[in-house]
């Protein structure tokens, strides 16, 4: 990989800062690399990529030489990242910008001064991981249930002890508002909602035979709702989750027939998502009651991820590095 100085660094940094209407380069390093996560910490004035060149004989979703970029939105002149960080597969971070990160059976803290350390180990695997808005660390696993971290002690949650149905813990996702939410899956799919010791926990999927679901996406909004999409005999599907249940909204035809992967939420509540197919790669949101497309490239090799930064920023990370559309 191509290395820059610190100073060429900021060159690039100050480009990304001009106005715009299309995607501006974020960096040029990261070009040679595919954009695996992106994601911000709890207040979102910090951005973090997880890039890598994948191993194509590694196990899926293992990356190879991977690489953790952060960016401050507050102040671009800071940029800091992490190299060689093997085995990693899905990251958070807190406000004071410590890294966290699955690793196999381990989970790894990155800190501010490059150091790192492992804070648990496990005998089965960490499948997924996120921290919520009072800092507390929330790691799902393979088989050995839901562990919580709140600074002090390790909590794990199973079927044994808590409403969390067996199987393994396919993503987590913390809203705003204290919820946290869990995807389960197993012979069968569940949400599972946690807010101050309540559990709810609510079947999802209707597959009968062979009519098999594929999993999407997964995220929350700022008021504590969960939603979810997903594929089934080729139409997209996308529900909504709260404390009294599950709800699907109704999509046009034109939008039932993509793939709704990357929802994510922009300050206004606008919900967005990523299509990808073989020709070009394109962005939808949800606006006065319709959709529309806000961004499309068939220049754009796959995007990979998508997230909105405090700043109002929409960052983008394809297989041909990291871009954001500027307001």
């Amino acid at each position: 990989m191509k290395k820059l100085s610190f100073i060429l660094l900021l060159v690039f940094l100050a480009s990304c800062e001009k106005q715009g209407t299309g995607p501006q380069n974020l960096e040029d390093f990261l070009s040679d690399r595919m954009i695996i996560e992106i994601i911000t910490n709890p207040s979102g004035n910090t951005v973090f990529f997880l890039s890598a060149i994948i191993d194509e004989n590694a196990p899926p979703y293992i990356c190879s030489l991977p690489l953790i970029y952060q960016l401050s939105c507050t102040d671009s002149k800071k940029a800091i990242y992490f190299e060689n960080l093997h085995g990693i597969y899905r990251i958070a971070a807190d406000d004071a910008n410590n890294i966290y990160a699955c690793q196999g059976s381990k989970l790894i803290k990155f800190l501010p001064s490059h150091d790192s350390m492992t804070i648990k180990q496990i005998s089965s695997g960490f499948s997924c991981l996120d921290i919520d808005v009072t800092g507390n660390i929330w790691a799902g696993t393979w088989n050995e249930g839901l562990y919580m971290y709140s600074g002090n002690n390790w909590l794990q949650y199973t079927a044994a002890n808590s409403l969390l149905p067996e199987g393994n813990v396919s993503d987590i996702c913390c809203s705003n508002e204290h919820v946290t939410w869990a995807l389960v899956t197993n012979e069968q799919s569940y949400i599972v909602r946690i807010t101050d010791g309540n559990w709810n926990v609510f079947q999802y999927d209707e597959q009968t035979g062979e009519d098999y679901i594929y999993l999407s996406s997964f995220t929350a909004d700022k008021h504590g709702n969960a939603y979810i999409s997903y594929t089934q005999s080729g139409t997209s599907y996308l529900k909504r989750v709260d404390e009294n249940g599950i709800s699907e909204i109704q999509l046009p035809t034109l939008i039932r027939n993509k793939n709704l992967t990357s929802l994510n939420f922009d300050s206004e509540d606008n919900l967005y998502f990523v299509n990808n197919n073989q020709d070009f790669s394109e962005i939808w949101c949800s606006k006065n009651n319709g959709w529309e497309q806000v961004h499309t490239d068939n220049s754009i090799n796959y995007i990979h991820d998508i997230e909105f930064d405090s700043a109002g920023y929409l960052w983008i990370g394809t297989g041909k590095g990291a871009f954001k559309i500027i307001p």
